[in-house]
C-alpha cells in the first residue's frame, strides 16, 4: 500500500483556516517551527492546533470573533489530539520517528 491513512490534520486545519483565518496562521506557523526544530511531524501536528486553540480563544476573549468558533475550536482541538494518542506516547518513550525516518507501517484499517 502506497498511501496510509491520516488523521485529520490537513483536513481540520482546511476547515480551521476557513473559519478562522488569524489563528489557523499562527498554528501553522508555530507548527513549522516546530517541524524545523524537532523533524516531529506528530508534534507538530498536536502543538500547532493547541496553539492555533489559544490564539482563537485570545480573539474570543477579545471580542473580536464570535464565541460560537471557539467551540468549534475545542472540537477539533480534541479530534486531533486524541487521534495523535499513540503518536505521543511514541513521542514519550523516545521511538517516534522523525521526519525522514520513514516509521513503521500501520496495520489496514488503523488510524
Amino acid at each position: 500500500m502506497l498511501f496510509r491513512s491520516g488523521r485529520g490534520v490537513a483536513t481540520s486545519f482546511g476547515a480551521f483556516f476557513a473559519m478562522a483565518p488569524l489563528p489557523a496562521t499562527a498554528a501553522i506557523l508555530a507548527g513549522l517551527a516546530v517541524l524545523a526544530v524537532t523533524r516531529y511531524v506528530s508534534l507538530m501536528s498536536m502543538l500547532g492546533v493547541a496553539l492555533g486553540l489559544g490564539v482563537m480563544a485570545w480573539l474570543v476573549m477579545g471580542g473580536r470573533m464570535p464565541a460560537e468558533y471557539l467551540v468549534f475550536g475545542v472540537i477539533v482541538t480534541l479530534s486531533v489530539e486524541l487521534n495523535h494518542l499513540s503518536n505521543l506516547r511514541r513521542l514519550l518513550s523516545g521511538t517516534e520517528p522523525k521526519l525522514g525516518q520513514g516509521g513503521t507501517p500501520r496495520a489496514p484499517g488503523a488510524a
